[in-house]
């Protein structure tokens, strides 16, 4: 799984680690899942992680006044961003899933 920002790969682990508190089979599921590669990694640090399925997770909606505010992390604040946006692309060998 790839995340726009530190900050939400940070949160992703977070509920993964809450989750898996709380239920056994997601626990071993979640296990199941990392011994065969999965990880969780902000967009500037999955250089060179291809996988056959990529999920990207934005986490970006409207705020608490419905409004949505085009930050995209460093995406939009790196001189480079659409740079670092390719590459998080194009670590997908088969599928892409965007949330």
């Amino acid at each position: 799984m790839a995340t726009f920002s530190l900050k939400q790969r940070e949160e992703v682990l977070n509920q993964l680690e809450i989750r898996s508190k709380t239920s056994l089979k997601f626990y071993k599921k979640l296990q199941e899942l990392q011994a065969n590669g999965f990880f969780v990694k902000n967009i500037e640090n999955i250089q060179g992680e291809e996988r056959n399925i990529i999920i990207i997770g934005t986490t970006y909606g409207l705020n608490d006044e419905g409004v949505f505010k085009e930050r995209l992390g460093p995406v939009n604040t790196r001189k480079r961003g659409h740079k670092l946006l390719n590459v998080i692309i194009t670590r997908a060998i088969d599928k892409m899933v965007v949330f």
